[in-house]
């Protein structure tokens, strides 16, 4: 895409009260095709002036850089 030019953006519209539902099905979707992994965590609560936070840490990010290093083979196969 060359500087100046307009992005084309598709309009969704959803109907009132179906985004949770729509969030749900495509979820559950990307689930099973293997397209989202679920991302295996630990968590704290941390206080920072009296309000709560709850904290996400992965644990494991042999996976990801496993992941990571099978995309960049797909990609190298494609420009060779």
């Amino acid at each position: 895409m060359t500087e100046g030019q307009p992005i084309a953006r598709a309009k969704l519209r959803l109907e009132p009260g179906t985004l949770w539902a729509k969030l749900k099905d495509t979820t559950e979707h990307a689930l099973s095709c293997g397209a989202l992994e679920s991302i295996p965590t630990e968590y704290e609560f941390v206080e920072d002036n009296g309000m709560s936070f709850l904290v996400r840490i992965l644990s494991n990010l042999a996976r990801k850089d496993k992941a990571k290093k099978k995309q960049e083979q797909k990609c190298d196969s494609f420009s060779a």
